[in-house]
């Protein structure tokens, strides 16, 4: 009984249209990862600038950035269709949001590389919205950790990432140009479905956290709730418990363990 009031409280709401977000976000982000292997380079010929298609296979790092780009879409979609009723793999949520902040982190270490390898200045509305990101993301995996008790941070993350996709959408636009007076035709593919493919991904995230919750990895009881508990005869906390575990307060683990705690009491 237990158990099947565990999986039924843990189905995932709005499965299908998020599982196809994500899907999107993920292809559309696979499809934009061409400028990893393609890129133009600035070269000084006769007097004048130009812009030269490079086709090479990325270092390292590249492939390290490559994955970390396509990785929310992937967890995501993977927690969804296959492991969203395994406690353990509660994990895979803060991991989601924490991997977002990660790679703005990385930006800004990319940045300050560049600007010193080249005198290259900073630019710094984008060091601005990388730490906006770092921010916004890092607070909502602190709050994933705990199962989203309050959804507000990790609401206001997904909208600050809303908002510096949408910016860069206009600023890409602002920009069709100039790319094609420097014949970078490869720029008007890849930066768009880059920008719509996270949108996508926003979107899927969004529906998410406002249709689903997700056990608590970090579980702390109120020291005056725990106080009471002992208080109560083994019945008594027993049937407290249960009434726990069917409102969705407590996971099947936790429902468990307190169970245990309390017969091995008495």
């Amino acid at each position: 009984m237990d158990n099947i009031v565990y999986n039924e409280q843990n189905k995932v709401s709005f499965r299908t249209p998020i599982i196809i977000l994500s899907l999107v976000g993920l292809i559309l982000s696979i499809l934009s990862c061409i400028e990893f292997f393609a890129y133009y380079d600035r070269i000084y010929i006769s007097g004048d600038y130009s812009y030269e298609l490079i086709v090479k296979l990325p270092t390292g790092r590249g492939w390290f950035n490559l994955l970390l780009g396509i990785a929310p879409c992937i967890l995501l979609v993977l927690y969804i269709l296959k492991f969203h009723k395994a406690f353990k793999a509660t994990i895979l949520v803060p991991v989601i949001f924490g991997s977002i902040a990660f790679e703005s982190v990385l930006g800004i270490f990319d940045q300050y590389v560049h600007s010193g390898m080249y005198g290259a200045p900073l630019n710094f509305s984008v060091l601005l919205t990388d730490m906006a990101i770092i921010v916004a993301f890092g607070l909502a995996t602190f709050s994933a950790l705990k199962g989203f008790p309050k959804k507000i941070l990790p609401i206001i993350a997904i909208g600050v990432g809303f908002l510096t996709e949408v910016l860069s959408l206009f600023d890409f636009l602002r920009s069709i140009e100039w790319y094609l007076e420097s014949n970078m035709y490869l720029y008007l593919f890849t930066y768009p479905i880059s920008i719509l493919g996270a949108i996508a991904f926003y979107a899927a995230l969004l529906l998410f956290v406002l249709k689903n919750r997700i056990p608590a990895i970090i579980s702390v009881l109120p020291k005056k709730e725990k106080k009471t508990s002992e208080k109560k005869n083994p019945e008594q906390a027993l049937k407290v418990l249960r009434d726990k575990l069917y409102s969705g307060k407590i996971t099947e683990e936790e429902y468990q363990a307190k169970r245990a705690e309390i017969i091995n009491n008495l």
